[in-house]
């Protein structure tokens, strides 16, 4: 059996001040690119060939320029004609939250654009991040979507296997499975769902028991992406049948999850203490122990942004008399980074910042 693989990550934030073009995206090909998947040796351990096409990872960044996604989306679309007639399957790595000038999602018109070309019977089995929109066109172009169950993502390779392996065994005995989708009324933020927390670790645990029915495949909860503004923005339930003859079965499951999250919409919160920026600052300064961490939200993965956020840098900057040593992480400046590339390793230099 044969497998075409590739990888498209996106978390796109309309609120920040810069497009996402090619130069910002992570591009690997070959055994580099499976390696970037973090498929390990899933694929050979079901007896299957993978043929990689491409991984693009743009992490978190700005929306993604048209020419940039239609190099990538016609990277991944040629692959697919070209290899059509000895491919028994396609697995797909998305996130889920890409925006795309004048298309929308990018996971979306991928995943679309494929089923166009294989028709619907060719499974497609999809990995992805759980702070990514769906919709039911999307949902319906799957064989098999699953997203990670935990948050922070410690359950990535765990979340890659199963798909491999669900795929492989739709390859070798078709079934006839559906997802079935459920869109959820919830706009959430990613920091309001951590998996060590309520009530993210009830949902999961509920998930945990639905899959042990021989009639459930999957499970899957997605926390939505709200960094944009797109209409298929929000929360929503993906379930999955163990065979096409559970289907109806799926879909009452499906209702269940869907109740189980909702009811718990009032539970859901800010994980850590949440403060305004003068109060946190005074708070991590007051801390009596070491290290303490203060983190902007606006500049965390999951909110999309790409680390450019100065502003406690400013703050801590204007204090006249700052008693403790302070380590900045994630702030990109061009100068700097070209002093340092120019260094050779072991050499020592300094680096200062000039304000105004």
């Amino acid at each position: 059996m044969k497998v075409l693989a590739a990888k498209f990550v996106l978390e796109a934030n309309e609120n920040i001040p810069m497009m996402c073009d090619i130069e910002n995206v992570s591009l690997r090909t070959g055994s580099d690119c499976l390696a970037a998947m973090q498929v390990g040796d899933s694929f050979a351990k079901e007896g299957i060939e993978a043929i990689p096409v491409l991984s693009a990872d743009a992490a978190s960044s700005g929306v993604m320029k048209r020419s940039c996604f239609e190099y990538i989306e016609g990277r991944i679309l040629d692959a697919v004609r070209v290899h059509i007639h000895e491919i028994d399957g396609i697995y797909l790595h998305l996130h889920g939250a890409s925006e795309v000038e004048s298309i929308g999602s990018g996971d979306h018109h991928i995943l679309h654009e494929i089923r166009k070309i294989v028709g619907p019977y060719m499974p497609i089995g999809v990995s992805c991040d759980p702070h990514g929109n769906l919709c039911q066109s999307y949902v319906d172009d799957c064989t098999i979507i699953r997203s990670y169950r935990e948050s922070p993502h410690t359950d990535i390779e765990q979340t890659v296997q199963f798909v491999v392996h669900a795929l492989a065994e739709q390859m070798r005995h078709p079934t006839g499975i559906r997802p079935v989708y459920r869109k959820l009324p919830l706009i959430l933020g990613g920091e309001q769902s951590v998996s060590a927390d309520e009530p993210v670790k009830s949902i999961n645990a509920y998930m945990d028991e639905l899959e042990k029915d021989e009639r459930i495949l999957s499970c899957s909860w997605h926390v939505g992406y709200i960094r944009h503004d797109t209409d298929v923005a929000g929360a929503g339930i993906v379930v999955i049948p163990s065979a096409g003859t559970y289907q109806d079965y799926a879909e009452k499951a499906a209702d269940q999850l869907a109740e189980y999250v909702f009811s718990h919409r009032h539970d859901f919160h800010y994980s850590g203490v949440a403060l305004q920026p003068a109060e946190a600052l005074e708070q991590v300064l007051a801390e009596s122990g070491k290290p303490a961490f203060l983190t902007d939200s606006g500049d965390n993965v999951t909110s999309g942004a790409m680390g450019a956020n100065t502003y406690v840098l400013r703050q801590v900057l204007a204090l006249d008399h700052l008693k403790k040593r302070v380590l900045f992480a994630a702030i990109h400046d061009d100068g700097a980074c070209s002093k340092l590339l120019q260094l050779q390793p072991d050499e020592e230099t300094s680096l200062s910042w000039h304000g105004h």
